[in-house]
């Protein structure tokens, strides 16, 4: 899954830059591998994520993404993904090492249902621990080069947001050239960037997976948490998760798409152990309870 991220980053920073073959000739080498793909002046240049190119399905969670040179997923490479004006906040790093968290608060998309980001609520549980940098995208603007360099984790948070296009944004190269640097990331969301024009479902209750220790602390496996509305939330399939990687939210049962994931983690330790997680659902939809013990185990899991 995380390699695929990467691979998915890289094609689209190539699509920014022009660099990329044209679509008929990309179209084509799918073809013989027997994957459909919708043309871009119906869909966009988009690919399912997850799996070689031997067994990617086109009903899977969508990517804007496009080969170049016949190259397919999984090919090999380690994962990189690639308020105000930004506050700083917290006790500079004073009980947590230095340990520096930067809450990007991407906004800037169509909502889905209220719009809302948990930018503030990120900086309210973590500011007392350690350095927090929130930038909100429409306020702030875009990234600004090299501005990640110095932090040790980045929360990509769209909230309530969706913007199909985000990919092709030079916000995600910025974040694909902090990756780049060993960065871990947590990516959260109804439906975030990285998933294009995935389908949506309402989603109104979660089931604990207590495949790992430090993430689930404190819950029991299949443990139901109640979100305080039903959400629009991604729904897709994706491919079976690596044996580095661990599942720690479902759908319920009962839910549509019910033991789809919503919460993932994995380390790749080809490029440093780098850590990266991912929650499909608005972070502020969880009970007040309930965010503050996943986001510590979430903290623990990240710097153990």
């Amino acid at each position: 899954v995380f390699r695929d991220l990467e691979w998915c980053l890289r094609r689209a920073a190539e699509l920014r830059e022009g660099q990329l073959r044209d679509y008929e000739q990309f179209g084509e080498t799918y073809a013989r591998a027997g994957i459909t793909v919708t043309p871009p002046a119906e869909r966009g240049p988009f690919l399912p994520l997850g799996g070689a190119a031997s067994n990617c399905e086109p009903k899977g969670f969508a990517l804007p993404c496009r080969a170049a040179d016949g190259v397919f997923f999984n090919d090999g490479g380690g994962y990189e993904l690639s308020v105000s004006e930004s506050q700083e906040t917290g006790n500079g790093g004073e009980g947590s090492a230095g340990y520096r968290i930067f809450v990007f608060a991407d906004d800037d998309g169509q909502p889905i249902g209220e719009p809302s980001t948990s930018a503030v609520i990120f900086e309210g549980l973590l500011s007392p621990e350690y350095d927090v940098t929130t930038w909100t995208s429409t306020v702030d603007g875009p990234l600004p080069e090299d501005l990640l360099t110095d932090y040790d984790l980045l929360i990509w948070d769209s909230g309530t947001y969706r913007d199909e296009d985000g990919l092709l944004g030079d916000d995600a190269g910025r974040i694909l050239e902090y990756l780049d640097t060993g960065g871990d990331v947590l990516i959260t969301g109804s439906s975030p960037s990285i998933l294009g024009p995935v389908e949506l479902a309402p989603l109104a209750n979660l089931a604990v997976v207590a495949e790992d220790p430090i993430l689930t602390d404190g819950f029991e496996d299949g443990e139901l948490l109640a979100l305080d509305d039903t959400y629009e939330i991604a729904l897709g399939e994706m491919a079976e998760p690596a044996d580095t990687d661990v599942v720690f939210l479902s759908r319920a049962p009962g839910e549509e798409g019910e033991g789809a994931i919503i919460g993932l983690a994995g380390i790749d330790s080809s490029n440093n152990d780098q850590k990266s997680l991912f929650l499909f659902i608005p972070f502020s939809a969880l009970a007040e309870d309930v965010r503050g013990r996943l986001l510590s185990n979430i903290l623990a899991w990240l710097v153990m």
